[in-house]
């Protein structure tokens, strides 16, 4: 495959990986209350992993906040998840491209701490993000998230990047083997 093809198809199926995060996030039912996969993040990562670019990055994450908003969920915290997005993402971006340039050894485990990392970067942003604009705005529906206590956010936090850890490794793993390794770095 010609590198024109590959960039095509890796533009369309950005939008595609996207929009099926963003709708499996939407059907997901939490555990307890508070606990699920985040899988908008889990396909925006792979959407950059997929094609590690800078250009990627800003795609990505702008479709993801894109279709957030238009999805539904309430208007007055896609804000903070804009930021949280963004900077999770170049995380993602960084960690990954550091990864390639490692040994090959124990690669999907690798694979797994870039999520479990770029997970944990996406939920303290958020929350910070939340009380700086809530706190600076005096915008009391965002520090609604905050009645919950920060135990409970840490543990939501934790727990989310520990199920996008598995999820991370089983989302590589599937692409990879479904495209021959056209996509992503083959893994065995």
């Amino acid at each position: 495959m010609n590198q024109k093809n590959k960039s095509s198809n890796t533009i369309t199926l950005t939008p595609i990986f996207i929009i099926l995060g963003q709708i499996l996030n939407i059907i997901t039912p939490s555990i307890a209350g508070i606990i699920r996969p985040d899988f908008s993040l889990a396909f925006l990562f792979l959407c950059i992993m997929i094609k590690p670019t800078l250009k990627q990055v800003f795609l990505a994450s702008g479709l993801v906040i894109l279709t957030s908003m238009i999805l539904g969920g309430n208007p007055i915290f896609q804000l903070p998840a804009a930021f949280d997005r963004t900077l999770s993402a170049l995380a993602c971006l960084l960690l990954y491209r550091l990864v390639l340039r490692i040994s090959p050894k124990l690669f999907l485990a690798k694979i797994g701490v870039i999520y479990f990392l770029a997970t944990l970067i996406s939920g303290c942003v958020y929350v910070f993000a939340v009380y700086l604009l809530g706190t600076l705005l005096h915008i009391s529906e965002l520090m609604v998230v905050f009645k919950m206590g920060l135990p409970v956010l840490l543990i939501t936090i934790f727990s989310t990047a520990f199920i996008n850890y598995f999820l991370g490794i089983l989302l590589y793993k599937l692409v990879s083997t479904l495209s021959k390794g056209k996509y992503l770095f083959a893994v065995s």
